[in-house]
């Protein structure tokens, strides 16, 4: 049985032949190309290695009449400039970032400088009625001397201190007038009792080394007021001569409730038994 006419075997004949004839003019031009790239690359490579020559002559001549060494310097120096001008746009970001930063910690600054304002104005009242306690353990001691205690903002651009606070009786440089300032400040904090739950005070015998018996009798009379008044404690260690003083500025009814009732414990320096703890301690302080 026959599958396709002559007409059509023919046909198909002259399409394939029109195709290996297209094939071969394909492979044809694309040989062509290859050689032409071929010798292109040939020709490229014979004008790289005559640069290179050139270029190996021209820096052999160089480095005989030693003009590459001023190349060399010339390019260190290029680098170095080139650091140093990095190192200056670092420093000039840097300069901003910290100018940007000044600017803002003085806006912070201002903004506490008027929170602390309005903090002193809030409190106020209650502030000077506890500095008026202070005032008045003061006038029992000097009473024609001003004393008192100052809260004030500390505005100073490069404070470290948020109050310039002071406490200060008249002429308190002196050893005996300073001794009571720090008693009577220790006392208002007693007293008061705020922000605290101590309800006692401990005070050394050399906060009554410098000062006058009449002075030193008063403080037992205000420490004894004040701590029979409020429930609280206070403790204090003297020498013998420091107790004796005082016999002449109390009335026996006085020094008997004030000192003799209140006597503890005594300490003697003729045995380690008599001190303190019990035992010989000995401290070695740094001068």
């Amino acid at each position: 049985m026959q599958q396709f006419k002559p007409e059509a075997l023919k046909r198909l004949d002259e399409v394939s032949e029109f195709h290996k004839k297209l094939l071969e003019n394909r492979i044809s031009r694309l040989s062509q190309e290859k050689i032409r790239i071929l010798g292109d690359l040939e020709s490229e490579e014979k004008s790289l290695k005559s640069k290179q020559t050139d270029l190996d002559s021209k820096l052999q001549l160089l480095g005989k009449t030693r003009a590459l060494d001023q190349y060399t310097a010339i390019v260190n120096q290029i680098a170095d400039l080139t650091t140093q001008l990095q190192k200056l746009k670092d420093y000039n970001s840097l300069s901003i970032e910290l100018s940007n930063k000044e600017a803002n910690l003085e806006l912070q600054m201002s903004e506490e400088i008027i929170k602390t304002n309005n903090y002193l104005e809030e409190t106020k009242d209650e502030r000077e009625g506890n500095f008026e306690v202070f005032k008045e353990y003061a006038n029992r001691f000097y009473p024609n001397s001003p004393a008192g205690i100052t809260l004030h903002n500390n505005e100073g651009k490069k404070n470290k201190i948020r109050f310039n606070f002071d406490v200060r009786i008249e002429n308190d440089s002196s050893d005996g007038i300073n001794e009571a300032r720090i008693f009577c400040y220790d006392m208002t904090l007693l007293s008061l009792q705020e922000n605290h739950r101590i309800n006692f005070i401990f005070h050394d015998s050399r906060l009554y080394s410098n000062m006058d018996v009449r002075q030193r009798a008063e403080l037992f009379r205000i420490a004894s007021e004040t701590t029979r008044r409020n429930d609280l404690q206070y403790i204090a260690t003297l020498n013998p001569d420091q107790i004796s003083g005082m016999s002449e500025d109390f009335s026996p009814e006085e020094y008997k409730s004030l000192i003799q009732d209140n006597i503890v414990l005594e300490l003697k320096d003729d045995s380690p038994e008599s001190k303190l703890l019990g035992i010989q301690v000995d401290m070695h302080y740094d001068r």
